[in-house]
């Protein structure tokens, strides 16, 4: 970066916090509806009539879908030629959490036999709690068309297994794992393709895939794939049992109401999805898979969704920092960790006032990071991240400190921080910095208990 941006920078700042101001809603309530019938993954396309949303949906607003054609975009590959269409669209990775924000994730289209062709876009998603919201990319090319899917309201809201972000590594814990690869517990996150999967190191079929959830959930269903393999390879659990608990000794076999061990059945392979929803919901902190019957070889990646998070938290005043009109949302994209480098560097000196109540969101992400970011993150010199703990409960309070990892240094230097968990985000009382260039940066993270 050269010196002749530097000067242009307050007047930049400015302008886009000035832009951020007007451009800002939340895409929980400012979204067009799409009620069509004929985006079902059921529906197949009429040989003489094919549909498009190319110049219909567009990457400048969020949508939702509703009615009986489906209130989701798929996470398997459909049949070809369906939801009205040649190219039928579908998402490759996991819906999010509520309290990851917005997350982007790859959209592919099928065209006949290619279940992933056109796989060039991404779309944004957020879950709102009770529905998903969409951002779709602007098409360059016909016939591709979003199909749709109904799905049960008990999985819009998955635990987040899926982000090691939600469920630490040294959260997800086997029996045994193959060690000449990346096939440890780790892997067994739904939609992981950093690693192979869970797979054992033996096909005795005593091997156990285990989830710590941190906390007591109300668990009402499951989703599994088989190993992150192509199609040569045919190794995947076909069926498994669940033991759970709330203290990780006194387990339970999950049983169906007349007291008989309940076996899962799996029908996908490697790369789809299979959901299953709990006839009984458990409360239970931890979770086993047993696999029962294989391909070949044990594989597993998995996810957890509750209907309910279990808390001491019983009733409280909502403090007033939680209000919208109390604190400042922070949303602009460049404050993501990972932004793309600009042409100029940003800093949060130019914070209106100081001491004020913060929240990430949006493309900033939904949250502070609680560890170390790398340096020069989120367009700055100094990136700024909590060196502490958020509040797990409900309304609970914390103060901390913010730390700005400049060079090789993770702290030089740090600021007084208060974190208020409002029960479904943070909120933090950030102090604006002395000079530049320092700024807090933003990750997609931790679920915010309630």
């Amino acid at each position: 970066m050269t010196s002749r941006f530097l000067p242009l920078l307050p007047v930049l700042i400015v302008l886009a916090l000035l832009a951020t101001r007007v451009q800002s809603t939340d895409e929980c309530t400012s979204y067009s509806t799409i009620n069509d019938p004929t985006r079902s993954v059921s529906n197949e396309k009429n040989s003489e009539f094919a549909l498009c949303d190319k110049g219909i949906l567009t990457s400048e607003s969020w949508v939702r879908f509703t009615g009986s054609g489906g209130t989701v975009i798929p996470n398997n590959p459909p049949q070809a030629h369906h939801c009205g269409t040649k190219s039928s669209g579908w998402i490759r990775g996991a819906h999010p959490a509520v309290a990851e924000g917005v997350v982007q994730r790859e959209l592919c289209y099928r065209y006949n036999e290619n279940e992933c062709g056109f796989d060039s876009y991404e779309i944004s998603i957020r879950n709102c709690g009770s529905f998903f919201v969409y951002k779709p990319p602007d098409l360059t090319e016909c016939y591709l068309r979003l199909c749709t899917e109904i799905l049960d309201e008990c999985f819009f809201e998955p635990v987040g297994v899926s982000s090691p972000f939600v469920i630490p590594d040294n959260q997800m814990t086997a029996s045994s794992y193959r060690e000449n690869g990346k096939y440890s517990a780790k892997y067994g996150r739904l939609f992981n393709v950093s690693g192979n999967g869970w797979f054992p190191k033996n096909r005795n079929k005593t091997d156990w895939l285990q989830v710590d959830l941190g906390k007591e959930f109300q668990v009402c269903a499951v989703a599994t794939q088989g190993g992150n393999y192509g199609k040569k390879h045919k190794e995947w659990t076909t069926a498994f049992k669940l033991l759970y608990s709330s203290d990780d000794k006194n387990r339970q076999t999950y049983q169906d109401g007349n007291g008989v061990d309940v076996e899962f059945y799996r029908v996908g392979k490697n790369h789809e999805v299979d959901r299953h929803k709990l006839s009984r919901p458990v409360v239970a902190r931890y979770i086993r898979f047993y696999p029962t019957k294989i391909r070949e070889w044990d594989s597993l990646r998995v996810e957890f969704s509750s209907a309910t998070i279990i808390s001491n938290f019983k009733s409280a005043s909502i403090p007033a920092e939680c209000s919208p009109s109390q604190y400042q949302e922070l949303n602009e994209a460049d404050r993501y960790w990972n932004a793309s480098v600009k042409s100029y560097l940003a800093c949060d000196k130019n914070f209106s006032t100081h001491g004020a109540w913060y929240r990430f969101a949006g493309a900033a992400g939904s949250m502070m990071a609680p560890y170390c970011i790398p340096k020069q993150s989120c367009i700055t010199h100094g990136a700024g991240w909590i060196n502490g703990s958020h509040p797990s409960e409900a309304y609970q309070l914390v103060s901390t400190n913010a730390c700005f990892h400049w060079g090789s240094n993770c702290c030089v230097k740090s600021s007084p921080v208060q974190i208020r968990n409002c029960s479904g985000y943070y909120v933090y009382k950030l102090q604006k910095p002395e000079t530049c260039y320092y700024r807090y940066c933003g990750v997609n993270g931790l679920y915010v208990y309630v």
